[in-house]
């Protein structure tokens, strides 16, 4: 880790005259009407086909059938019997740069939960909730409190009073959700629940799992102390956890029973462990088709010589055993739907070389993969999300009262779930982007870039 440091220090020294990122206001949307619209109902699982949508500002005021005339001084969007479908949700991704919020916008990622965050991610947030910033707007958890001492991005918590201090210290910086990690023992988990829920702050869990003592093979694990949470992360975690490795019906059957009875929803995050198998198992060839501009390039440039490296050096005999986990990750995944078990959609991106934006539409292909149907794929990017972080009034459905963030598509989404990775237009905040005004927003983003910025950032919270 000093290495690190090191590095890091020389190249913010070398980058000092760089120049900073440059953002122009957005203005605010006029009322306008989008005329001849198909409306995908996700929560009544139907295309409501030939509609209005009426947008006043950033909200959205009125949906009506499109069956009457219009006074001609109202602007009006044609819809071309397109698709409208709620704006997407990423909800876990890790961001080091701000070109991070305008990359997932340009793909019709409106909003992003960011699971390690610092408190410089908390200014990009007022600034993106106030419109100075292109880009999705943001949730951000506090920095990973976990059991693990001198981890770079983590606070340890052992005793009572780390914990009560690290919750406050939450409180006082303003992080929306308290991210805690699986290495925590049961007594540390226990003292930030008590204590977020004093500061009546929500709390996450890395790992689907009680704290503490490895449920594998304590069957008196108490699954009750995660009830509440607002969410789980990880399906990997699952299989090394509660299964022990195993690949056993009996004892998915038997967690899938446990966690759907809480009702906290869990994030899979199949997108990231597909990667790490994609690296394994094509190496270069598939690290060339990725994007390169679409993560920071300082985490790219350190994970390309740490984790990245660790599996484009694999053999072929952990890349076949990396392909099976995959498969059995979407098993666990498609049984956990069916025992009723909420599912989010979260991309893991930011981390491992994947790409802002297109590995939501990843996870989502994933998602259905595993067996969850359209219309179920796009409430764990919409209205569970939406639920999970309280917003179920203003987020996540196309309703009039709702904050108007959609994805206008040409092709139907349902038919073809793929087309939401290529929108024709992001409506975010009532503000109507066509596509080739997002990609010259998205490339903006990207060029305007500080690796200064970026350095600071890195270096003043390891």
């Amino acid at each position: 880790m000093k290495t690190i440091r090191i590095v890091l220090l020389i190249l913010t020294l070398l980058l000092a005259l760089l120049g900073h990122n440059s953002q122009a206001n957005a203005s605010d949307s006029d009322t306008y009407v989008i005329r001849h619209i198909n409306v995908v109902d996700v929560a009544a699982r139907r295309v409501v086909s030939n509609q209005r949508v009426w947008v006043q500002g950033s909200q959205i005021t009125r949906i009506e059938a499109e069956n009457a005339a219009i006074e001609p001084a109202v602007k009006q969007i044609e819809g071309n019997n397109g698709y409208l479908t709620p704006g997407l949700m990423d909800m876990h991704m890790h961001a080091w740069d701000p070109a991070a919020f305008a990359i997932n916008l340009s793909y019709g990622v409106t909003h992003v939960r960011i699971m390690n965050g610092v408190p410089e991610h908390l200014r990009w947030q007022q600034q993106l909730a106030s419109q100075q910033r292109w880009g999705s707007t943001v949730t951000v958890s506090s920095p990973i409190l976990s059991g693990y001492q001198g981890a770079s991005l983590h606070t340890y918590v052992g005793t009572k009073e780390q914990a009560q201090e690290a919750v406050a210290s939450a409180a006082r910086h303003g992080f929306d959700v308290i991210k805690t990690y699986g290495s925590l023992s049961a007594e540390a988990f226990s003292w930030i629940r008590e204590f977020a829920a004093q500061a009546n702050i929500p709390v996450t869990k890395h790992g689907p799992h009680p704290a503490g003592d490895n449920p594998a093979v304590d069957n008196n694990a108490d699954w009750s102390v995660l009830r509440g949470l607002q969410s789980l992360e990880h399906v990997e975690d699952i299989f090394q956890g509660p299964l022990g490795f195993n690949q056993s019906p009996e004892k998915l059957a038997n967690t899938a029973s446990k966690l759907a009875e809480l009702r906290v929803p869990v994030t899979p995050t199949l997108n990231i462990y597909r990667q790490l198998t994609q690296i394994s198992t094509e190496k270069d060839d598939f690290i060339a088709r990725l994007p390169a501009d679409y993560i920071s390039p300082l985490v790219a440039w350190f994970d390309g010589r740490d984790q990245v490296q660790r599996w484009l050096d694999a053999p072929a005999k952990l890349a076949e055993h990396n392909q099976r986990t995959l498969n059995y990750l979407m098993t666990i995944t498609g049984e956990l739907f069916k025992a009723g078990v909420p599912i989010l959609a979260g991309s893991d991106a930011g981390v491992l070389l994947s790409p802002h934006g297109l590995a939501l539409h990843e996870e989502l292909a994933l998602l259905h993969a595993s067996g969850l149907p359209v219309y179920e794929v796009l409430r764990a990017a919409t209205i569970n999300p939406a639920r999970a972080l309280a917003m179920e009034n203003q987020s996540g459905q196309i309703q009039a009262g709702f904050t108007a963030d959609m994805v206008y598509t040409l092709t139907n989404p349902i038919t073809d779930l793929s087309a939401l990775s290529r929108p024709d237009a992001v409506i975010k905040r009532g503000q109507w982007f066509d596509q080739p005004t997002l990609e010259q927003k998205r490339q903006q983003a990207i060029d305007n870039r500080s690796l200064f910025d970026e350095a600071i950032l890195l270096i003043s919270n390891m």
